[in-house]
């Protein structure tokens, strides 16, 4: 999993990649996350974060119990 970043606009600042992505690698249940630095957003501008995730096989279902985003500014 990993999220795509909108400006209120709702062009992408930051897309979903596997480079920065959440994964899992096997048959049983998981538990993952990932942290990644988004720069580049203008102090009090409204954005959107949305969840991306994929099966890479076409055979594989992925099922998320929960998926939570969340942004800190770092000063």
């Amino acid at each position: 999993m990993s999220a795509n970043v909108r400006n209120a606009s709702g062009t992408v600042v930051l897309a979903a990649d596997d480079a920065r992505a959440a994964w899992a690698q096997n048959a049983t249940r998981a538990s993952v996350s990932a942290q990644f630095p988004v720069t580049g957003l203008t102090p009090g501008a409204t954005y959107t974060a949305t969840p991306a995730y994929r099966s890479g096989n076409t055979g594989n279902t992925a099922h998320f119990d929960n998926r939570f985003i969340r942004v800190d500014p770092i000063p």
